[in-house]
């Protein structure tokens, strides 16, 4: 019989998505500010110990900076409680929303209508899930439609690395290329407080591409949209982190700390 449910984009796997919730700056409860800054969250889980490779930079250089998080925390605090079930031959992981951090990121950044799918085991035993949202007009492109597809590629104490798989089919040429960017976090000198986060980019050609001369505009702008979008991360977890730490050492800031930390992540 055919499927009632037809997929109708073929970029995502067919799991059912879990509408988000923008975060609402005058009822953001406090804590969960406490449960990222202070590190209440445990890791992500993934199926066995397997001793993690490095992964490999890709070609596009796009940003480096320093986060004032641990590795573990920043994972938890990305990704939730993702966990696998006991069975690992089973596709579907338990549910994991997105978290109130990613969720104020995405507000950050102005997108709208974000939905996700649940984890799931890849057929290389990684985690998985698809996320989806509209991009804000920019001056050159039109508001429009992204997908993307979240690999979880490393997953240790000190090493944590998510790549995504970006398609834009809206956008002009968007059929005949795809972009993917890849995150990589490993503790500095201070692991439990600190962590690099480096990112870099790639684009994929369908087909040939699109005509030559728009390969480099493609290239430049995959880049400096990758860098804006993670520099902005780096801005909100530095700027909760640091309000955190403020509001620890002095609790007279309480509540000035509660007004700025949700105008922060919103």
């Amino acid at each position: 019989n055919p499927n009632p449910n037809p997929n109708p984009n073929p970029n995502l796997s067919n799991e059912t998505p879990a509408r988000i919730l923008t975060p609402n700056p005058n009822t953001m409860q406090l804590r969960h500010l406490l449960a990222f800054g202070l590190g209440l969250g445990l890791g992500v889980g993934v199926a066995g110990d397997a001793a993690w490779k490095h992964p490999e930079a890709l070609p596009i250089d796009c940003v480096h900076e320093r986060i004032t998080v641990g590795v573990q925390r920043l994972r938890a605090a990305m990704l939730g409680e993702a966990k696998l079930p006991a069975d690992a031959s089973e596709a579907a992981c338990e549910d994991s929303p997105i978290t109130p951090l990613m969720s104020a990121f995405y507000t950050r950044l102005k997108y709208k209508d974000v939905t996700a799918t649940q984890w799931h085991l890849t057929a290389d035993n990684l985690l998985s899930r698809n996320v989806s949202y509209t991009m804000p007009r920019s001056f050159l492109v039109p508001e429009n439609r992204v997908d993307e597809v979240h690999v979880v590629e490393a997953d240790s104490d000190g090493l944590f690395c998510l790549s995504a798989t970006v398609h834009t089919p809206e956008v002009p040429y968007g059929s005949k290329f795809h972009s993917r960017f890849q995150l990589i976090f490993r503790g500095s000198a201070d692991p439990a407080n600190n962590a690099d986060m480096d990112v870099t980019a790639d684009i994929h050609y369908k087909n040939g591409g699109p005509p030559f001369l728009l390969k480099g505009q493609i290239r430049s702008g995959t880049e400096k949209e990758t860098a804006r979008t993670w520099k902005t991360f780096a801005g909100l977890v530095n700027g909760v982190a640091c309000a955190t730490a403020d509001m620890e050492t002095d609790p007279k800031k309480l509540a000035a700390t509660r007004d700025e930390a949700s105008f922060n992540l919103c």
